[in-house]
């Protein structure tokens, strides 16, 4: 008797569980952005709390732009606001998700490269946000070389790991690059792997030992 109660308990909270369910309403849309002169693509999309995050780029004849659209949960434009620009140069694209995340105190860390020491090298940026797209602070990290980061992550000392690209100016084999930041974006290390065409795309910390 006791067992056949205790299944009809189970059985009664996974029906209304079930139920409630199907009451909770997920808003959807499908939306399309125009630019009055250009165009402009947002590649990355990140939910917050009040809506989602866009970043991308985008060009005029003289300058490159880093951008960020707020929109609402229904998709409706908040504001759009430019992040960092570069007269006369190139920013390097924002291609996917793994360029930004949003931490659990809410704020958003984007990272992309830039030409800036001669206009023609690229270096690593990093932005620190709020959710009003407001700047907290931004970092450059750079070289001799071309830098390109693709991937970044939160590590378990509070602070962030970046995986991408390091290559000569003058044609030739580029190499996977690592760099290890502290909570305040500042470095502690960067390395270079695979001398022969490599390139990082990913990285992932181990937990078991805390490496990557």
């Amino acid at each position: 008797m006791q067992n056949k109660l205790v299944s009809i308990i189970i059985l009664l909270l996974f029906s209304l569980t079930c139920i409630a369910q199907q009451n909770i309403v997920f808003p959807y849309f499908n939306k399309t952005f125009w630019g009055d002169t250009m165009n402009i693509l947002g590649p990355v999309a990140k939910p917050i709390t009040d809506g989602y995050a866009i970043f991308g780029t985008y060009g005029t004849t003289v300058t490159s732009y880093v951008y960020m659209r707020k929109i609402d949960e229904y998709g409706n434009t908040l504001w759009v606001k430019n992040l960092d620009s570069e007269l006369d140069g190139d920013i390097g694209a924002i291609e996917w998700g793994g360029q930004a995340f949003v931490s659990e105190d809410d704020y958003i860390y984007l990272t992309y490269s830039k030409n800036i020491s001669d206009g023609n090298l690229k270096d690593i940026q990093l932005l620190k946000i709020d959710l009003e797209g407001n700047l907290v602070w931004k970092k450059t990290y750079g070289s001799t070389h071309n830098e390109f980061a693709r991937h970044l992550i939160p590590t378990s000392d509070g602070g962030f790991m970046l995986a991408g690209e390091q290559w000569n100016d003058t044609p030739g084999p580029g190499r996977m690059y690592f760099t290890k930041l502290d909570n305040y974006g500042d470095l502690q290390w960067d390395a270079t792997h695979i001398h022969n065409w490599g390139k990082a795309f990913s990285i992932q910390q181990t937990w078991w030992d805390d490496g990557y």
